[in-house]
C-alpha cells in the first residue's frame, strides 16, 4: 500500500485548487468571479501554502535476503531516487546483490519518519 504524507496530500490539494482557478479564470468576467479568483490567489499566496507545494517528502526502502542481509537501500526524495550498497557487515554478499540485480530486485517505499537532507554521495 502506497503511504501518503499530509504535506503531500495538502500539496496535492494544492495543486487541484490552482487547476480550479485556471479554469474559473476562463470563465466570462463577473464580480463573483473575480472576487473568487481573488480569495483563491490569497489563499495560494499564503508562505504557508507555497512551502507545502515545494516541500519534497522522504521516502526510504530497502530489499532483503531471507535471512536479513541487505541487498539494496533506496532514498526517495520528491522525484529523485538515490540507490546505494549498504556497509559491510549487514550487506549481502557481491554476488547475491548482482544477481539479484539480474533478476529485478522490489522494494517498497514508505514515508520516513525523519526530515530531507540533501544527499552528496556520501
Amino acid at each position: 500500500m502506497m503511504q501518503f504524507s499530509s504535506d503531500e496530500r495538502h500539496a496535492e490539494t494544492l495543486a487541484f485548487l490552482r487547476q480550479v482557478r485556471d479554469y474559473i479564470a476562463r470563465w466570462p468576467p463577473h464580480p463573483v468571479n473575480r472576487d473568487m479568483l481573488a480569495r483563491i490567489d490569497a489563499h495560494l499566496g499564503e508562505p504557508v501554502h507555497r512551502l507545502a507545494e515545494q516541500a519534497k517528502t522522504l521516502r526510504t526502502g530497502g530489499a532483503y535476503t531471507v535471512v536479513g542481509l541487505c541487498l539494496l537501500q533506496a532514498e526517495l526524495r520528491g522525484d529523485e531516487l538515490v540507490v546505494r550498497l549498504p556497509d559491510k557487515p549487514s550487506a549481502a554478499p557481491d554476488e547475491m546483490v548482482v544477481a539479484a540485480l539480474k533478476d529485478g530486485i522490489e522494494i517498497t517505499m514508505g514515508v520516513a519518519d525523519r526530515p530531507v537532507r540533501e544527499w552528496k554521495g556520501e
